[in-house]
């Protein structure tokens, strides 16, 4: 530890990203330091090199009193591969992801170091320890994000995520036993007699899913501002709970059924078909009282002899004032505040027809790129892009209108800001949801980020901007946020 050895491997050095003419947007360089400013590797060994054995020895399986003596050298190290090792003898205990304004994020991953060893084989009837001994390997534990921290050029932290997992030994409780064996023969006696090496080891199974994750935000003095704690529970290594709980230590419950949570068909069928990952009812609380819930019932579905489960209907409950009493779906009832989710709605074509269908609804949370839609129950699916649709709606669901706009995209990452207050424009065809209408209308265009424009009087609509970037000075570094505001009618 602390000094750097000579191994193989391959590792990423940058990624850049350009656009179609060749502009590079962003790059990004990655260090596999210690520190930011480290040359130490934090590259740790799954195991010593080495090339040479000598005296080893292998025990007659006929005759114990006779054992096989040899000297082995191999133009490749013999540790710290094995039979039983299935992932790189080498881990990155942290790694900087470094931008070109200098601000980083430094990521601390589960290694070979900070607890996830591998674990010794259970037993061998081998005199030398072989060559080729399989081990218990843990490599599903390690590269598991620990902590994922994000700091300015300066090295104030302004972001900091921290996951929790299970202790190690609960996380080997399930595996299955593997048995290495490997024979040589000695031709120098009349009984050819026959040398053995013979090893159990664990084949795990367990999965390692976070216990907890803690996620900070501070300001620009470093003070901590906002803490956020995420709980989980599991059931069949899925998640059943999550709780979390903010700064000023209020609860937010959301719990997920499965089909294996009910006793009913076609339920049962789908557990007994292994379609488990599949959420029937995602209940949310706000402590003991229900705020929502979705519901995604399935049905049976034959199609050329083939039996098939398949969504029948999705419902919404829309809970005005948190409830103490709410029925959970059992598999046939529901509670009364379920409403079917609405499929009826229209589209309106380039040339400005509408027409009266049944769209997919996704209640979209990020505004969609195409729908697909029916003309009637019995009719096809029809995939609609983006060109071909000037605008739809779900009925009791906001409207979507198709608007070529710019918009603005400078970075929003906190790691990535740029030093400018100038809008980065981009002009695209998008479809804008809308949340206002009159003559002063609102939409808003949501990905990972959401981006708000107006429009008056049926105008082209144009873009609010708020934009953060980073501010530098002799004594002070941080984020200011530029707001173009509407005065007359127009954005100054």
């Amino acid at each position: 530890m602390g000094t750097n050895k000579k191994t193989g491997g391959l590792r990423i050095k940058k990624i850049r990203n350009y656009e179609k003419d060749n502009i590079l947007l962003s790059e990004k360089e990655y260090l596999y330091t210690t520190n930011i400013n480290s040359s130490i590797s934090s590259g740790i060994l799954g195991g010593r090199v080495q090339y040479y054995l000598p005296d080893y020895q292998k025990e007659s399986l006929e005759d114990p009193k006779f054992r096989l003596f040899g000297d082995y050298f191999s133009s490749g190290s013999f540790l710290p591969s094995a039979i039983s090792g299935n992932s790189s003898h080498i881990g990155y205990t942290t790694v900087f992801e470094k931008n070109t304004d200098g601000s980083y994020t430094k990521y601390t991953f589960t290694n070979f170091d900070n607890g996830y060893l591998d674990q010794k084989y259970e037993n061998t009837l081998d005199v030398s320890a072989s060559v080729y001994q399989p081990y218990n390997s843990t490599s599903h534990l390690r590269g598991k994000l620990i902590d994922k921290e994000e700091y300015t050029s300066a090295g104030n932290i302004v972001h900091k995520k921290s996951i929790q997992y299970p202790p190690v030994l609960k996380l080997l409780n399930q595996y299955a036993v593997g048995i290495y064996q490997r024979r040589d023969i000695d031709c120098s006696t009349s009984a050819s007699d026959q040398y053995w090496n013979i090893t159990a080891y664990k084949i795990y199974t367990d999965a390692m899913l976070p216990n907890s994750e803690e996620e900070t935000v501070y300001d620009i003095q470093n003070n901590s501002a906002i803490t956020t704690t995420n709980t989980f529970s599991y059931n069949n290594k899925l998640l059943s709970s999550q709780t979390t709980t903010n700064s000023d230590g209020k609860n937010i419950v959301v719990n997920y059924k499965y089909p294996f949570d009910y006793s009913v068909a076609p339920y049962t069928n789908m557990t007994q078909k292994n379609m488990l990952n599949y959420p029937i009812e995602i209940i949310q609380k706000i402590g003991t009282q229900t705020v929502g819930s979705k519901l995604t019932t399935y049905k049976q579905v034959v199609k050329n002899n083939n039996i098939m489960y398949l969504p029948a209907k999705q419902y919404s409950a829309e809970i005005a004032s948190p409830l103490s009493s709410f029925t959970l779906f059992n598999g046939t009832t529901m509670d009364s505040h379920y409403n079917s989710v609405p499929d009826k709605g229209y589209i309106i074509d380039n040339s400005g027809v509408k027409i009266e269908c049944l769209i997919k609804n996704h209640d979209w949370k990020m505004n969609p790129k195409m729908i697909q839609y029916r003309l009637s129950e019995e009719s096809p699916v029809v995939s609609g892009l983006i060109d071909s649709i000037r605008e739809f709606q779900v009925e009791n669901y906001p409207r979507y209108m198709r608007a070529t706009v710019k918009i603005d995209r400078s970075p929003i990452e906190a790691g990535s800001l740029s030093k400018t207050s100038a809008p980065l424009w981009s002009e695209e065809t998008l479809f804008l949801q809308e949340l206002v209408d009159g003559k002063a209308s609102l939409w808003i265009y949501t990905e990972v980020w959401s981006w708000f424009f107006y429009s008056l009087d049926n105008s082209l609509p144009e873009q609010l901007v708020y934009k953060r970037y980073n501010f530098e000075t002799d004594k002070t570094i941080g984020y200011l946020e530029a707001v173009l505001p509407i005065k007359n009618g127009s954005l100054n």
